[in-house]
């Protein structure tokens, strides 16, 4: 997604957003970490509850959230066709603000062959802010392994980290669903008058944009403080 005005070392064509899609089609032996259960709007909403996004490690590296730098042509790509012989994204996530995210230490992706990844862990003895460098790293050894198509940015974390997390706050700045009108469910109790899963402050009046199958397209707004008052 792009936004009127470009920020400082912007290439005209680039995105001023990054997106994080809470599924993407995955390959054999490609799993979820376990805490990612359901499908990718089930993720979704627990990313809005927790108004975060959890690192995981991806094929061995230590814990990262991924991110794409993907132009608006690039995301209608990604969610018709795909950008890869594995088929479309679903069409659920979240869109972070490109400069906000790189000052809370986002950070392209280093795509490097397998032999210098190799070189790297185990020419030197890592260092933690070496392993911030490592997690950036994704294989690249054409034709048989090139994942450039997904401009991919991370963010990253030491493999000793308790809780890495990306908190929202300040940095979302859309939602990107599968439905018209969509909102994560309020879960009304019919007895107390009032929902029982509080939604992140990071979520209210937050944009949000329908993939109709072909498009995508503005679709208002959340308004989860008064979607959270609905009765029965």
């Amino acid at each position: 997604m792009t936004v009127d005005v470009l920020g400082v070392g912007m290439h005209p064509d680039l995105p001023t957003t990054l997106v994080h899609f809470t599924g993407r089609p995955r390959g054999d032996g490609d799993t979820p970490p376990g805490y990612a259960s359901g499908d990718a709007e089930n993720r979704l909403v627990r990313v809005l509850i927790e108004g975060r996004l959890r690192a995981a490690s991806s094929f061995g590296s230590p814990p990262v959230v991924c991110l794409s730098e993907a132009s608006d042509t690039a995301i209608v790509a990604m969610l018709k066709t795909g950008v890869s012989v594995r088929g479309p994204y679903p069409p659920w996530g979240v869109i972070l603000s490109r400069k906000t995210a790189i000052t809370r230490g986002a950070r392209p992706a280093i795509h490097v062959s397998h032999r210098e990844q190799m070189r790297w862990q185990f020419g030197k003895n890592i260092k933690p802010e070496d392993e911030l460098t490592e997690g950036r790293f994704v294989s690249y050894d054409p034709p048989g392994i090139d994942w450039t198509h997904e401009r991919e940015w991370r963010f990253c974390f030491n493999r000793g980290s308790t809780n890495p997390v990306v908190d929202l706050a300040g940095v979302v700045v859309g939602v990107i669903t599968g439905r018209e009108d969509w909102y994560p469910p309020p879960n009304v109790s019919p007895h107390l008058g009032f929902a029982k899963r509080t939604y992140s402050a990071c979520c209210q009046n937050l944009p949000r944009f329908r993939w109709t199958g072909e498009e995508l397209l503005p679709d208002g707004t959340f308004d989860i403080r008064g979607q959270m008052l609905l009765g029965p």
